[in-house]
């Protein structure tokens, strides 16, 4: 039986292929000393995850598709 990991080594697992992941797409990993605006993306990234978040807890509730308030309509086929 394989032994369960603590919740920390998980994190550190997913950091290690995040950083992976941005290397190959980035040819590099991020640095302090990078001229991005480090914390307008970690505000996205937060705006981000929130979506995902709220995303899975509507379909855990099972909604309904007419209970569904689009702000934004997905697109029809025109007329």
């Amino acid at each position: 039986m394989e032994k369960q990991k603590a919740v920390i080594v998980g994190v550190l697992d997913d950091l290690l292929e995040l950083a992976k992941i941005q290397k190959d797409q980035n040819g590099k990993i991020l640095e302090y000393h990078d001229n991005d605006d480090g914390l307008r993306q970690a505000y996205h990234h937060a705006l981000n995850t929130a979506i995902y978040l709220k995303k899975e807890l509507m379909q855990r509730q099972s909604l309904d598709a007419d209970k569904v308030i689009y702000l934004f309509p997905p697109n029809l086929p025109a007329a």
